[in-house]
């Protein structure tokens, strides 16, 4: 008869450590260890490998790619001079005073985009000469439900009769897409106002060369300061 070899024993039950105080054949130890995975029996005080004690890896969840927002829809500021009509009241002058109105409308195509931002209207008054006297700058502001503006002009005819008034509507004073195209009419002391004028076809215009030479210091003082009151 074979006398059967008996050890004390640990027990390790998925990653937790039972020590026992029994004697199991060595049949046994061999039989859970190549059977049984989450049992592992050894021989006390047997030094385990570390690895025995970690905790079982999770698998690993998928990565899911980062959400990626689409890109903004291009910014579409477009200006053209059927966006806004310019509609020129009944100018005069009195008392040395250039006076009239203007009445500035946002039509069907104009363009959303400059909604609630700052649009520029110009009214230039030249001498006989073509001089310039004056360059008046206002700001026009349209709105989803406001689409129309009146400015009020008062200006100083500087002694000058008959003057030529003409009428701008720009992006800015920098910026000169037209938004309409320019008018002009000539006002005469004593004679009735002249009729709302037809567009007419811009050439350089001598207002954005007088801006652009006001905005880079090439002119001493505006226009305004160097002809006097």
């Amino acid at each position: 008869m074979v006398q059967m070899e008996f050890f004390l024993v640990d027990i390790i039950f998925d990653n937790d450590t039972f020590l026992l105080n029994v004697e199991v054949p060595l049949s046994t130890i061999e039989w859970y260890n190549e059977n049984a995975p989450n049992v592992i029996i050894v021989k006390a005080g047997q030094e385990l490998p570390p690895e025995i004690f970690q905790p079982p890896t999770e698998p690993t969840p998928p990565t899911e790619p980062p959400e990626v927002e689409p890109p903004p829809p291009p910014v579409n500021d477009e200006v053209n001079a059927t966006m806004i009509s310019q509609s020129i009241g009944a100018f005069e002058i009195i008392d040395n005073r250039v006076k009239g109105e203007i009445l500035y409308i946002a039509n069907n195509s104009f363009n959303s985009f400059w909604n609630d931002k700052p649009i520029s209207s110009f009214v230039q008054i030249k001498d006989i000469d073509n001089q310039v006297l004056v360059i008046k700058e206002n700001k026009l502001h349209f709105s989803q439900t406001e689409r129309d503006e009146r400015i009020l002009i008062d200006e100083s005819a500087f002694n000058s009769n008959p003057v030529t008034i003409e009428f701008f509507v720009w992006v800015s004073n920098i910026d000169n897409r037209a938004f309409a195209d320019p008018k002009r009419i000539e006002v005469t002391i004593g004679q009735p106002p002249p009729p709302d004028p037809p567009p007419i076809v811009a050439k350089e215009d001598t207002l954005f060369k007088v801006l652009k030479a006001l905005l880079f210091g090439t002119v001493a003082g505006t226009l305004l300061m160097s002809k006097g009151k």
